[in-house]
């Protein structure tokens, strides 16, 4: 199963952290695991182009991870998408992707 964990403070996104592996195929053929990494890594991408000081980034192994250092416009608009993109892939296989929004 792979968790994706959002923190929102006031309204804003303050982290989001994808962890473990949908195993929803043999490893190398899993369609769902590659539809995650790819939207999580263009927005790495995104982030580390576009506004590269206003957060810290995490991609090792099987953990994703976005903090949100300096709140922009800018970075919300990349996380906000990102979630968009992740909560498409969850409401079609739900049943390997869960996402847990929190407000802290």
């Amino acid at each position: 199963m792979i968790n994706v964990t959002v923190l929102k403070q006031n309204g804003e996104i303050a982290s989001i952290k994808v962890t473990g592996h949908s195993e929803s195929a043999a490893y190398g053929k899993d369609l769902i695991c590659a539809g995650v990494s790819c939207v999580t890594t263009g927005a790495a991408n995104a982030m580390d182009i576009l506004v590269h000081d206003d957060c810290e980034l995490t991609c090792v192994d099987n953990l994703f991870q976005i903090v949100v250092k300096q709140s922009t416009l800018n970075s919300q608009l990349i996380l906000n998408t990102l979630l968009i993109q992740l909560q498409t892939i969850e409401e079609s296989h739900g049943k390997y992707i869960k996402i847990h929004i929190t407000e802290v």
